[in-house]
């Protein structure tokens, strides 16, 4: 069970993927919003009422208002239609995704055993460690847990709506009353996608940290430009009015003399693609989605909103990047690649063609960038991804023996 969102729909297929090969059967849980992505990843779907949808990160503070309602809704339905689907496809455990606590809820009320996956950054509220929502730096000593505390209370406060909606769920269910997305992160922790390398100081792993869970690269995986140098540029899968963030990137390629591959992930109209290819004829390469492992592996650097998984797939190749944050915990992520280095941060909405520019140049030229991505690129090596994440689910079915 997970949200309706494409992105994390790959990485649960991936897993899934595994798993069959391995004689489990699995099976996509959701509202209609997931079917789309169900079928994508060649996975059986059991659906319940819900949105048909998925909630959309749009700029300001209407935008803002739709995303918590909408999020809110997502996690009614869950509530009030999980438990009976996971009764009726015959569920011996439920993988849900953090960002989805109405998964959590609809197993507990269905008596069904539950892992959960931290596909984005973990909701766990470990000691000086902000909300994944805020752009914030991790802080030493007790300064430091004082402030994550008050920015927790914030965050939780912004999370009305889906607080009230977890609420009402589990008075409906008989449940004990857990109103926050992290109480219904499982006791055990979450096999989580994230590297200690591109995380804050916790005083223990989330969970089996697995790094990226991923199918492999196509052999024959079409690289833009024919191995000539380029920049790989993706805004990812949810974020809405990119149209002029991606005309600043290209033209911040097109003032570096940078080849542009960049992906709009189906964002776009035809129009506005040829307006975009119209500034750099020839040095531009758009294309709704692109073999995202092989093609950054080639690039000399990415830009992104930093997403995990796009930062995972940067640093497991040891490209540096440029992040424009744009929402939800990617605002998070980007405040830990700026600690370690891995990445200069610019703002979205602030952001020039001429700073985007000099950044490219800087992130290029200069291999402190790149260096900076080593110790997370080795833990991301030995970390297993999607197998590893498989051995952990088995693991836990066992257990439910």
């Amino acid at each position: 069970m997970m949200p309706g969102y494409r992105s994390h729909a790959a990485v649960h297929g991936a897993l899934a993927e595994v798993l069959r090969s391995r004689g489990h059967d699995t099976v996509f849980v959701g509202p209609p919003a997931l079917a789309p992505h169900a079928r994508r990843e060649g996975a059986s779907f059991a659906p319940f009422p819900g949105p048909a949808a998925a909630a959309r990160i749009e700029s300001g503070l209407r935008g803002f208002v739709r995303l918590m309602w909408e999020t809110a809704a997502a996690t009614a339905a869950h509530g009030a239609g999980g438990p009976a689907a996971l009764r009726r496809a015959g569920i011996d455990l439920v993988a849900v995704d953090e960002m989805e606590p109405g998964g959590s809820l609809a197993a507990e009320a269905a008596g069904v055993p539950r892992i959960t996956l931290a596909m984005s950054l973990p909701l766990r509220r470990d000691p000086g460690v902000p909300p994944p929502y805020v752009g914030w730096d991790w802080r030493p000593g007790p300064d430091g847990e004082r402030r994550a505390r008050g920015a927790w209370r914030v965050s939780d406060a912004l999370m009305t709506a889906q607080r009230r909606a977890l609420v009402q769920s589990c008075r409906d269910h008989g449940l004990p009353v857990r109103d926050r997305p992290s109480d219904w992160v499982a006791p055990g922790g979450s096999i989580a996608q994230l590297v200690g390398g591109l995380d804050f100081p916790r005083p223990q792993p989330v969970g089996p940290l697995v790094g990226p869970i991923r199918r492999p690269a196509a052999d024959d995986a079409d690289v833009p430009f024919d191995g000539a140098p380029y920049v790989f540029a993706s805004l990812g899968t949810i974020a809405g009015e990119r149209q002029r963030l991606f005309r600043i990137i290209a033209e911040a390629a097109s003032r570096t003399g940078m080849n542009l591959a960049l992906a709009h992930c189906d964002g776009l109209s035809p129009a506005q693609v040829r307006e975009l290819q119209a500034l750099a004829p020839g040095r531009i390469d758009i294309r709704g989605f692109f073999d995202q492992r092989p093609t950054i592996r080639a690039a000399s650097a990415v830009i992104t909103h930093a997403g995990l998984n796009t930062v995972l797939d940067a640093a497991e190749a040891g490209v540096p990047m440029i992040a424009l944050p744009l929402g939800n915990d990617q605002n998070g992520m980007a405040a830990r690649l700026q600690r370690i280095g891995g990445a200069i941060i610019l703002s979205a909405r602030r952001v020039t063609p001429a700073a985007l520019a000099d950044a490219l140049v800087a992130v290029t030229s200069e291999p402190g960038w790149r260096t900076a991505l080593d110790p997370a690129r080795a833990e991301i090596a030995a970390a297993g991804g999607a197998a590893a994440a498989a051995d952990a689910i088995e693991a836990a079915l066992r257990q439910t023996g």
